[in-house]
């Protein structure tokens, strides 16, 4: 297993005398590892390989294609090999292989029949927000972005995949860049520990964002897509698939900011049309226009975390009966739906509309 990078960095400052600094694979962030590539020593080039192979392992999934393109520039492939304990399937660490110009995420080295893939996250600006799409495919032929591959539902079905289940993923967000939410597109989100966004690095000033490090950890399994536009049959099918949107830190405690709520819906992604002010379920919040079937269901949860419904509606929960305990998500039942993390408002007769902690207005 690689050795942290600040260890390694420690041990070879006090080893000032003679002979070699042998290692064997550094573990870090995506960023702190492609950063370093460019100091006067490249933790990277220089590990010792181990049967030909150098290793080291990546902490997070990371969202910048910058970087991700620094990471392995210059690398030969087949001399290295990134695996990834920011993502995981069935608490195995995905591979990161590098395509010459970035990362592609795959649960094997040698790929099999279950092997699951994620070709990287693929960012555009949908102003106000930045978009970074992640999905998971069977294949590696295929591009999420594209109407052509988005089509072929055969192609990101992962039902007997090693990424069906029990996902993991870490991202980093730096430099003033902050989460605003995210969409889930037919998986669904643990309940118990599927969720966390929080600040880890930085200063606690609001004043200041630039040097913050904030941290979204996901814990998501695939799920079977509802049938709608281009899902005529869904059996024995399951996708697994969400969207980023992050905000600048000037736009932070606006109404385009949602705290990192999240948004999760069985529907595909290729029948969601995102963000649209004409089908909103909120003045506070925009709709998505969503391309189903007459007589189907589609499922929706919205995960409004605590920070965003306090700035919207101006109530501290921690003051009202009933209220927030934690920050993050934990499982409602009738036996603790008082001290329950979040409010579901997704479904009538759901478990948390026993003891909602407010009264909220234009939420369905």
């Amino acid at each position: 297993r690689p050795a942290a990078l600040s260890d390694l960095q420690t041990l070879k400052t006090a080893h000032q005398g003679g002979g070699t600094f042998t290692y064997y694979g550094a573990k870090a962030t995506t960023k702190e590892l492609a950063d370093i590539r460019g100091s006067s020593f490249d933790w990277v080039t220089n590990a010792t390989a181990q049967n030909g192979i150098k290793y080291h392992e990546l902490t997070d999934y990371g969202l910048d294609a910058t970087t991700n393109a620094a990471l392995v520039q210059s690398l030969n492939p087949s001399d290295y090999v990134f695996t990834t304990s920011g993502l995981t399937a069935n608490s195995s660490r995905l591979l990161a292989v590098s395509s010459g110009s970035g990362l592609v995420y795959q649960t094997d080295q040698t790929p099999d029949a279950t092997t699951s893939y994620s070709l990287g996250p693929i960012t555009a600006t949908t102003t106000p927000y930045t978009t970074h799409t992640v999905g998971f495919s069977n294949t590696t032929s295929i591009d999420p972005t594209s109407s052509t591959d988005l089509g072929t539902l055969s192609n990101f079905n992962i039902a007997n995949d090693d990424a069906a289940d029990d996902v993991d993923i870490t991202i980093h967000f730096y430099g003033g860049e902050q989460l605003s939410h995210v969409a889930l597109s037919g998986g669904d989100l643990s309940t118990n520990t599927g969720y966390s966004y929080k600040q880890t690095a930085g200063d606690t000033t609001a004043s200041d964002l630039t040097d913050d490090i904030w941290t979204l950890s996901l814990n998501i399994d695939a799920g079977q897509p509802a049938k709608s536009t281009s899902v005529a049959d869904n059996s024995n099918t399951e996708v697994l698939g969400m969207v980023l949107f992050t905000i600048d830190s000037d736009a932070v405690g606006t109404d385009n900011d949602f705290g990192g709520s999240v948004f999760r819906t069985d529907a595909w992604w290729n029948d969601i049309g995102g963000l649209n002010p004409n089908y909103k379920f909120s003045d506070k919040c925009p709709g998505i226009n969503l391309s189903g079937t007459n007589g189907e269901t589609i499922d929706f949860d919205f995960y409004l975390t605590k920070s965003y419904l306090e700035r919207t509606f101006s109530t501290d929960f921690d003051t009202v009966d009933g209220g927030f305990a934690n920050t993050g998500l934990s499982e409602v039942t009738d036996s603790n739906a008082g001290t329950g993390t979040y409010i579901d408002v997704s479904k009538d007769g759901a478990t948390s509309a026993l003891k909602l902690p407010v009264s909220i207005s234009d939420v369905s």
